[in-house]
């Protein structure tokens, strides 16, 4: 998969193209992505994702805390589905003030390679979101390009997949239900970083997990989780929170206690895959009563692993 940033860095190959944030590449998406490359496919083009780079949300609301994918895992993801090329579109502030108009006219009507779009039903696009699917249906006639509109795909019990629910989920601690939109486990991926080493002083290591300010993180509390490192995957358990029990900590952690021994491994890379949620984050009466708790919650982890 090539990574490119305009529609009309593609010269080589005639293509058919989507448009859309994919934030998490939820099964919702899949299924989208499923039907624009079978298109192209039967119409021997090449297969062609446009998305923003950075999420919108981030230059114009600066939130912190929302993406369910980092932009690699979303290129991994996409890559997986058979996509030829990724453009990413710089997303700024003047980018943001583009009309629905200019951005046809720019990334669709006046790029040769390109032969069909096909877009998801609830599309808007522009400034302000002025722009829908209509809008390309008017400006695209007599274009040479092809122009479908895609159904909206819904789970198992009909029930409507979005990233915005299953962001809702994941505040909610809601891990399990997740697996069911994303159609994997919920994951954060991140580097090692020193914590106050007070896990490892009471036979508990932890590795602290820092993750990039835009990814959205599950409510405080405590999870089974898997833990990649260095290519393998251990049994571990996962603490989000503040420590109440030492009452020291003004920021949120993500702590997570792997099972088996591993030698030093601070900022390296690690992805800690959520299972699902064990109890909710307390204070204890001291260290002792803390890590009884620890050592059940560690046995709850590894049957729910297994």
């Amino acid at each position: 998969m090539k990574i490119l940033n305009h529609t009309k860095d593609i010269v080589e190959h005639d293509f058919g193209a989507t448009i859309g944030n994919f934030d998490g590449v939820h099964l919702g998406h899949v299924a989208m992505l499923e039907q624009v490359r079978e298109k192209c496919k039967s119409q021997n083009l090449k297969f062609v994702v446009i998305t923003f780079f950075p999420h919108p949300a981030q230059i114009l609301r600066a939130m912190r805390g929302f993406l369910v994918s980092g932009y690699e895992e979303r290129r991994s993801l996409l890559k997986s589905l058979g996509v030829d090329y990724l453009i990413e579109i710089p997303f700024t502030r003047d980018f943001s003030a583009t009309t629905a108009t200019q951005f046809v006219e720019q990334y669709v009507q006046n790029v040769d390679r390109m032969k069909l779009l096909c877009l998801g039903y609830d599309f808007a696009f522009g400034a302000h979101k002025s722009g829908d699917y209509s809008t390309f249906d008017e400006m695209l006639k007599n274009s040479g390009i092809e122009l479908v509109a895609l159904k909206e795909f819904c789970g198992d019990k009909s029930e409507h997949i979005s990233s915005s629910v299953i962001r809702e989920l994941i505040r909610k601690g809601n891990v399990e239900r997740i697996s069911s939109f994303l159609g994997r486990h919920f994951s954060l991926k991140g580097k090692v970083v020193k914590g106050k080493g007070r896990g490892k002083g009471i036979g508990y290591p932890t590795a602290n997990l820092q993750i990039a300010e835009e990814l959205i993180a599950p409510s405080t509390g405590v999870y089974a989780t898997k833990a990649v490192l260095r290519g393998k995957t251990y049994q571990s358990v996962t603490n989000i929170g503040f420590n109440p029990t030492f009452n020291d900590s003004l920021h949120m952690t993500i702590e997570t206690h792997i099972f088996s021994s591993i030698d030093d491994f601070y900022d390296e890379e690690m992805t800690v895959i959520f299972l699902g949620k064990i109890r909710e984050e307390k204070r204890f009466s001291g260290v002792d009563e803390l890590k009884a708790q620890i050592a059940k919650d560690s046995e709850v982890a590894k049957a729910w692993s297994c």
